[in-house]
């Protein structure tokens, strides 16, 4: 990975596809969330640090404690609701988001996208 002299002027913004790429197992939130913005703030200075996933009704004890921790650590948990089935809406609200940072950060903004998902 290159990096880059941080440019003070920079707003990074980081958009997380959590729902195709989950954190490892018995990794804290905390962690994976400090790392990812260590990372981006080799770029410029965060500006947003997203994270789109479906949220069901009911969530285990360790789900909860999982995202508890991610959102301690200034990671916005975005809960994208699949009303219906094989709809992308996780995909279209990432990239509205993508769009709408895109317009409000003017060059050099940076952003950077956490996905396995080929389609983006």
């Amino acid at each position: 990975m290159a990096s880059f002299p941080p440019s003070y002027e920079s707003k990074v913004g980081v958009f997380w596809d959590y729902e195709n790429c989950e954190p490892p197992s018995g990794v804290p939130g905390y962690a994976v969330g400090d790392k990812i913005r260590e990372i981006a703030l080799q770029f410029g200075d965060m500006a947003v640090f997203k994270a789109y996933l479906h949220l069901p009704q009911t969530l285990s004890p360790k789900t909860m404690a999982l995202h508890s921790e991610l959102q301690s650590s200034g990671v916005s948990l975005t809960n994208c609701l699949q009303l219906v089935k094989g709809k992308d809406v996780i995909g279209k609200m990432i990239s509205a988001d993508i769009l709408a940072f895109a317009i409000d950060n003017p060059p050099p903004a940076v952003i950077i996208l956490i996905s396995d998902d080929r389609d983006f």
